[in-house]
């Protein structure tokens, strides 16, 4: 028995399902933005010309060179009909059954976005049918089946290169124009001959039915689940930027320094994107209200770099300053890790100062990294650079000398004098007597 899911008939549910869904469990609201997470697997049919067209492909593109993956198959071992068309002396009896898809050799389930303009609409109109846990075949005939080529393909192609965590048909279509940097795959990405030729098993999608098994493993309610990278805004990448930042922090307040390294890389990313996005309004990100609260505070003692939030509100920090503050948080991770890296301490307070010249805190984290190379001058340098800002923000120079900040800087130059003279005596013991 079949029931129309279209009102054209091109999509046609096979019932009863294969797994019956627990009848107590509430359909899902397939409201826009809604998050479904499916296993599928698809089949068609093989005609004689298109086995011909198939072995003419492979045989043009192996002769220039290019190989295959493992989601190829011999036709000899394909799946034939159930009407009882089948092998005989090895002899091929037209046409087969092929399996030209399974999420599970990927690994993981599918996630479908709903309500989107996605390549592969025939999907979302078969996701709609179903409940959690159940489990249906579907048949879809031509005008259904458009997406499904190019979706494929590309799944196929990113198995190959790498295993995602979750393979994802979210992508929308190019004629979206949505701004996409990072998107995960390129679902609406045209295929070229030899992307044919090693994908010869999806040309008959093009003419024959797709039989397609769907499982709804779960749905998730807008709002409900983390955004992928590729949907996520110029201002949701801010937002997320902070947010990690703010763990980063939360994580180096408890010295776990290579948890906190994680975060402030992925803020750095986020970071990043904004920065080289085409649509980004840096005035709005740069000038967003600040709450009352912060508002009223004073700003006197506060570094530049400084990160301030207080009950839901953040300060939203210019662009540079941001770049500056992440990097010197990441000079200190490097710093306060076992052991120290003083290379990527020096990189990071590099990157620090690029954005922000007279960051203290960058200054001080780039003589901690001299030190540890060696680099007794250089870090002479920067400390005293780093005394002369802290003493330029208070007329009281002499009790910013008797205590404070500048005190701390004044006995960390005295300690780079120490070191060097206690490294250089050792190593007269060490080699003083090679040249005599």
């Amino acid at each position: 028995m079949c029931s129309k899911v279209d009102s054209a008939g091109r999509i046609l549910k096979q019932t009863p399902p294969l797994a019956i869904p627990d009848p107590s469990v509430a359909a899902p609201d397939w409201k826009p933005g809604s998050n479904a997470i499916v296993h599928y697997s698809a089949w068609t049919y093989i005609t004689e010309e298109e086995d011909t067209m198939r072995k003419q492909l492979v045989a043009q593109a192996q002769g220039e060179g290019h190989c295959f993956g493992s989601h190829h198959h011999d036709s000899s071992q394909e799946e034939c009909a159930s009407s009882g068309m089948g092998h005989s002396d090895h002899k091929q009896v037209y046409p087969y059954r092929h399996k030209v898809g399974d999420s599970r050799r990927f690994g993981e389930p599918l996630e479908v976005r709903i309500g989107r303009k996605f390549v592969f609409q025939g999907l979302e109109q078969c996701l709609r049918t179903l409940r959690v846990k159940e489990r249906s075949m579907f048949v879809l005939f031509q005008g259904s089946t458009e997406g499904y080529v190019q979706i494929e393909a590309n799944l196929r192609q990113e198995y190959q290169h790498k295993s995602p965590k979750h393979c994802s048909m979210n992508c929308p279509s190019s004629s979206e124009g949505q701004e996409n940097p990072v998107s995960a795959h390129r679902c609406s990405a045209t295929l070229t001959p030899s992307d044919y030729a090693a994908n010869w098993d999806l040309l008959s999608v093009y003419s024959q039915p797709l039989e397609l098994e769907l499982e709804l493993i779960d749905f998730q309610a807008p709002g409900t689940f983390d955004k992928g990278d590729w949907e996520l805004s110029v201002e949701d990448r801010w937002n997320m930027m902070q947010k990690k930042k703010e763990e980063g922090n939360s994580l180096c307040s408890k010295g776990l320094w290579s948890d906190a390294k994680s975060y402030y890389e992925e803020a750095l990313q986020f970071l990043n994107q904004v920065s080289q996005s085409s649509t980004i309004n840096v005035v709005s990100l740069e000038t967003q209200a600040v709450s009352k609260n912060n508002e009223a505070q004073s700003t006197s003692s506060r570094q530049p770099e400084d990160f301030v939030g207080d009950n839901g509100s953040v300060v939203r920090s210019p662009l540079s300053t941001q770049l500056s503050a992440l990097h010197s948080n990441l000079a200190l991770v490097h710093m306060k890790m076992n052991p120290p890296n003083h290379s990527l301490v020096v990189h990071h307070a590099n990157k620090c100062l690029e954005q922000n010249s007279n960051s203290i805190k960058g200054l001080c984290r780039r003589a901690a990294g001299y030190r540890g190379l060696g680099e007794w001058d250089q870090a002479r340098k920067d400390l005293q650079r780093a005394i002369e800002l802290e003493l330029s923000v208070s007329t009281d120079k002499d009790s910013k000398l008797c205590g404070g900040s500048a005190k701390v800087l004044l006995t960390e130059l005295h300690l780079v004098d120490i070191e060097e003279r206690r490294t250089r005596n050792l190593q007269k013991k060490m080699f003083g007597g090679i040249f005599k």
